[in-house]
């Protein structure tokens, strides 16, 4: 099986890539993007699917419910690194000036550091009601 991958996913080539590759090659073929598909090769089949990933992929949610029901509001656990303990300086230094890509008059307010030494608390009556 031959399968593309770091390359875009996009519907205006994909056809073009594919014919491309039929160009070389006449076996099985896969995209292997968008980004989380999954590969399983044994020693007589190959198959492709979907990965699975949770919907906050980098920190863990908050358990609103369960707060709610314990605090009578919304716990959120102070992280357990600081962007400066994951990312090299290197990178950092290279981020592009937000003013650079958002809209003119557009500009919200970034957290770069975790405001707080402690959890953070919100009141159950601030949370909307699709979080509970």
């Amino acid at each position: 099986m031959a399968m593309t991958t770091h390359m875009p996913f996009d519907p205006y080539i994909n056809a073009e890539t594919i014919a491309e590759v039929r160009e070389h090659w006449k076996g099985s073929f896969h995209f292997g993007a968008p980004d989380m598909v999954v590969v399983n090769v044994a020693k007589d089949q190959i198959w492709v699917r979907d990965g699975v990933i949770p919907d906050y992929p980098n920190v863990r949610a908050p358990n609103a419910a369960a707060s709610i029901e314990k605090y009578d509001g919304l716990v959120v656990p102070v992280p357990p690194f600081q962007r400066e303990d994951l990312q090299s300086q290197f990178i950092r230094d290279a981020e592009i000036d937000p003013k650079k890509y958002y809209p003119k008059g557009y500009h919200p307010e970034l957290m770069e550091h975790w405001p707080v030494d402690k959890p953070l608390y919100i009141p159950g009556y601030k949370i909307p009601d699709s979080m509970k």
